[in-house]
């Protein structure tokens, strides 16, 4: 059973509309009731609204997208039904999935997944300009999405903040593909547009850098991001890349160089003058724990094996005094050791003979006991630095390491202990992809250029 409309009407005219009850309002509590339970309003636009609620029949949160229909053409709502039926079809984890679509008499709407977590634009309205690294990784997964819509024929026309969601696991979004250039020209979602994404894509990720940021832009990103930032700009669509993971793939090269802790200058080649180093406004990369100096290593080994050698020689020697009854003086010559280990002590030696009246006793050494057995020295632990797995396929699949499920590609930066791993990218119709790959303690691994090939029955 549907609320009464006097329900919908108490919730949409709250103060938390910020405009109170109006003709979207109206028009949603007297069309769609029967449809949705809508809980709040959570975005208000000079002709559309967002509300967050729950589809009655499917007994599911959802999203809910709703947009006037005054002043529409023919065009335009021809249009926005092909716009949704091929969002609808968009399957791809960094797309938001639209359930519904449908228009009434006032309004044109579409369901979607209701996702916890916040917009890209109250992201930043929040926090802050992004931390450079956080900011590459979410472009990379936004650039996956609109590389899938263009796979499929379908660009998005209207990519910006408040069309991003950050779940609240870190994930970004993108959703509201191909509608508004729908509505605003009557233009096929099928158009040619996938320069202009890109173009968009590169104004929003300097919008998340430069938010809030100082004015000299240089301190916080590195020449490789200015550089590709500059050419996804270009008024010339011909200058921009090729594709949207082409952009991603040169900012990506600057991720390796963000995440590791800048080298300690030698003094052999101590650093150059007036290197400044990158600066980063809130930082949750990965902290590698950090790794003992192989030299200090080295010191500690041998002074721990010159300790087990001295110790066994000294043994050896009062075994061999308790064999022989003669009276022996014993004289033991110290190696020079380093100073971390410690000194072994001679053993004692004999006092010297004194005159007697009498012929001399000539009385047995007393046999000493063998000492205990000096306790096993500790190794010291040796913490090897992880190393890192970038991952790219086209089309994108999901990514497991040690059959363990990790997420979907693009994956940047994936830290992985030292070692032998075993690698698989699968996706429904395709042969999957493995490869069994070796980590070297602190190194990257690449394996971006995968192309899962289509089973052919």
């Amino acid at each position: 059973m549907s609320p009464p409309a006097s329900a919908i009407m108490s919730v949409l005219s709250s103060p938390e509309g910020a405009g109170g009850r109006d003709a979207i309002d109206a028009a949603v509590a007297h069309e769609l009731r029967a449809r949705f339970q809508v809980d709040r309003v959570e975005r208000r636009g000079p002709r559309s609204r967002l509300y967050l609620g729950r589809d009655l029949d499917a007994g599911r949160p959802i999203a809910l997208k709703v947009v006037s229909r005054a002043g529409a053409s023919k065009q335009a709502i021809e249009a926005f039904g092909t716009a949704m039926a091929a969002s609808v079809a968009l399957d791809h984890p960094h797309i938001i999935p639209v359930y519904q679509y449908g228009k009434t008499r006032r309004l044109f709407w579409y369901s979607m997944k209701w996702i916890q977590g916040g917009s890209l634009h109250d992201t930043l309205r929040d926090r802050g300009p992004l931390e450079l690294t956080t900011c590459l990784r979410l472009v990379a997964e936004l650039a996956a999405a609109l590389y899938h819509a263009h796979r499929h024929g379908v660009t998005h026309g209207d990519v910006k903040l408040t069309n991003v969601m950050v779940s609240a696991d870190g994930v970004a979004l993108l959703g509201d593909f191909a509608v508004a250039r729908a509505l605003r020209t009557g233009s096929s979602p099928l158009a040619p547009g996938a320069a202009a994404d890109q173009y968009a894509l590169a104004a929003l990720t300097l919008e998340c850098l430069k938010a809030g940021a100082p004015a000299d832009m240089s301190l916080l990103v590195p020449d490789t991001v200015r550089h590709a930032l500059a050419r996804a700009l270009s008024q010339d669509p011909q200058q921009r890349f090729a594709t949207v993971l082409d952009f991603a793939a040169v900012l990506e090269k600057a991720t390796p160089a963000l995440s590791s802790p800048p080298p300690t200058p030698s003094p052999e080649r101590p650093a150059a003058p007036g290197a400044k180093p990158a600066v980063l406004l809130w930082d949750d990369a990965y902290e590698q724990p950090p790794v003992p100096d192989e030299r200090h290593v080295r010191r500690v080994a041998l002074g721990a094996a010159l300790v087990i050698l001295l110790a066994a020689a000294a043994a050896f020697g009062l075994w061999l005094a308790g064999r022989d009854p003669a009276p022996v003086r014993q004289v033991v010559t110290r190696p020079s050791l380093p100073s971390e280990v410690a000194s072994v002590a001679a053993a004692p030696a004999e006092p010297a003979p004194r005159d007697t009246l009498g012929p001399p006793v000539e009385q047995p050494a007393p046999r000493p006991s063998p000492p205990p057995a000096p306790p096993a020295p500790r190794r010291p632990a040796v913490v090897l630095a992880p190393g890192r797995l970038f991952v790219g396929a086209t089309p994108w699949g999901e990514v497991y390491v040690d059959s363990r499920l990790i997420g979907h590609t693009p994956l940047a930066a994936l830290p992985l202990a030292a070692g032998s791993h075993q690698v698989r990218v699968v996706r429904d119709g395709f042969a999957p992809f493995v490869q069994r790959i070796e980590v070297a303690p602190g190194a990257d691994v690449r394996l971006t250029g995968i192309v899962l090939r289509p089973f052919h029955l």
